[in-house]
């Protein structure tokens, strides 16, 4: 006879589906299963870590720093958290990698954010930079890279960070499913430390999806069809854009799932308006702490880009 009074019988399928993700995880991304967390979606994933952050701080001052240009969401939870924010201006739409360095110096942050590719502009950090950036990092600094978006370069990826900085910086990568996948609906995500220190400090089952969300993910982890046909998107989308002209706008290439329109004559809130008066909606510079002069698009919907632009030639031209 086995008697398990732990706790209610279903909390064992639940924990077993966990571990078996953090498994498949482990795997994917050839780390120790200790240093990876499932965790719920892309906010679950920087609570996590913000939250971490925050409570380890030994009472001092915690500050944050990102560029201009960075995923509205961090920028807007890391507010909400509580963290100083230090916002260094972005270079246009170009990463401001050299006004990072000097920031990281002159006055070490307790975290630091870097969305690679780029959410808003799709943009994608180069290896050199990259390095730049962290050999500029102290021991007092967290770096969380952000790699949710399609089109993660390998040097961003954990075996390779481990690889070349071992645990020296204390790096945690946030990954996604969701595009990846298909899984958007199931919240697939995950957190990996290259600090056994830190993925300690997460509660492990405290960030979790439910038990569904994880057997899809278990399900979908070596299925790259939904990768493939967003790619196939993103270049359908690309060459609809590319052979777009307007006097008033500028497309800014992006291989990625987003990419920014820069608007010459008018703001991005207006333009946002008028557009959701013509039933379409996007986010625009407000929505994503960035400079008003920018719109953000979903590379991800070809079959309506051409019907949004004409839309846009219309009221750019008014």
């Amino acid at each position: 006879m086995k008697i398990d009074l732990t706790y209610h019988p279903d909390y064992a399928e639940l924990t077993s589906g966990f571990k078996a993700l953090r498994e498949i995880f482990s795997d994917h991304y050839r780390v120790d299963s200790g240093l990876v967390i499932p965790t719920n979606g892309a906010t679950g994933a920087l609570d996590a870590v913000f939250s971490c952050t925050l409570a380890h701080a030994d009472g001092k001052p915690t500050d944050a720093l990102v560029s201009s240009m960075e995923y509205f969401d961090a920028v807007r939870m890391l507010k909400l958290y509580g963290f100083g924010l230090r916002s260094v201006p972005s270079d246009g739409i170009n990463y401001p990698t050299d006004k990072v360095v000097e920031a990281l110096r002159r006055n070490a942050p307790s975290l630091f954010y870097l969305s690679v590719p780029n959410n808003p502009s799709g943009r994608v950090l180069s290896e050199a930079d990259l390095g730049q950036i962290l050999e500029a990092v102290s021991d007092k600094t967290r770096v969380l890279i952000d790699i949710t978006l399609i089109g993660t370069p390998s040097h961003c990826l954990p075996r390779e960070l481990l690889n070349k900085h071992d645990d020296r910086i204390d790096i945690v990568v946030v990954d996604s499913l969701s595009k990846k996948r298909g899984l958007v609906r199931d919240r697939g995500w995950a957190i990996v430390a290259l600090r056994k220190s830190t993925a300690d400090r997460i509660h492990p089952f405290a960030h979790a999806t439910n038990l569904h969300g994880m057997q899809t993910a278990i399900a979908r982890m070596n299925d790259v069809t939904a990768e493939s046909e967003t790619h196939e998107k993103i270049r359908t989308s690309q060459k609809i854009l590319d052979a777009w002209s307007n006097d008033f706008a500028v497309y800014h290439p992006s291989n990625s799932n987003f990419a920014c329109i820069e608007l010459l004559t008018t703001t991005g809130s207006d333009c946002k308006q008028r557009l959701e008066q013509r039933g379409i909606k996007l986010r625009a510079g407000a929505d994503l702490y960035i400079d008003d002069k920018y719109i953000r698009i979903d590379m991800e919907q070809p079959k309506v880009l051409q019907d949004f632009l004409s839309a846009l030639d219309n009221i750019l031209v008014q």
